[in-house]
């Protein structure tokens, strides 16, 4: 029984320990939403967002489609999809012609990375460091030029990442991914996990 008593309470330390190393380990929440908008395809009209803050890090994301052509033609920031089956679930899409992007920031290009479908509502994502200058937004026309015939919008969201020790942590709900700062690019992203809460399990 005296065994089992100092058995029991050996365990019950060692627990304690661990319990208190991982909760005093800094788990990195998600980022902060500075500014949300939408970017008219009817218009070509310039959307002006928020200053980036110089030393600040952001994550723009993009998302939902819409028609260059109503009733026949969708696109989204970064690719599009002629006589589709469906404006937001199109089995595909081509790039952007001319290896333009749909969606400019700040008068340019942008490269939005892989195709997004209607299972992920179009979304793209890029990350940028803040330079003191606000940022603008603009849906330009590449596939036929004419506005009149564009309908809907595309919605955007700025987010002010956390740093830590010089790396931007991309909060992807249970995992984490790292981006290197390397001037005003971010680049490269490994995978880690994070703990996100603690849970007493019984039975």
């Amino acid at each position: 029984m005296k065994l089992r008593a100092c058995v029991f309470g050996l365990v019950s330390v060692l627990l304690g320990i661990i319990v208190l190393a991982v909760a005093a380990t800094p788990v990195l929440g998600a980022p902060t939403l500075v500014w949300q908008g939408q970017v008219s395809s009817s218009t070509g009209a310039v959307v002006t967002g928020p200053m980036l803050q110089t030393g600040g890090y952001y994550r723009i994301v993009a998302m939902n489609p819409w028609e260059y052509q109503i009733d026949y033609g969708a696109a989204d920031a970064m690719y599009f999809k002629a006589n589709y089956p469906n404006n937001v679930y199109w089995g595909g899409g081509s790039p952007c012609p001319g290896n333009h992007s749909f969606l400019q920031v700040n008068g340019q290009d942008e490269d939005w990375g892989p195709f997004s479908d209607g299972e992920t509502n179009h979304t793209y994502t890029i990350h940028r460091a803040g330079n003191g200058v606000a940022v603008t937004f603009q849906i330009v026309d590449w596939n036929d030029g004419n506005y009149t015939n564009n309908e809907c919008h595309i919605d955007v969201y700025i987010y002010l990442d956390y740093v830590v020790g010089g790396r931007v942590a991309d909060w992807t709900g249970q995992l984490v991914a790292y981006f290197a700062v390397s001037g005003a690019v971010l680049v490269g992203a490994v995978g880690v996990p994070t703990v996100k809460r603690l849970r007493l399990l019984s039975g």
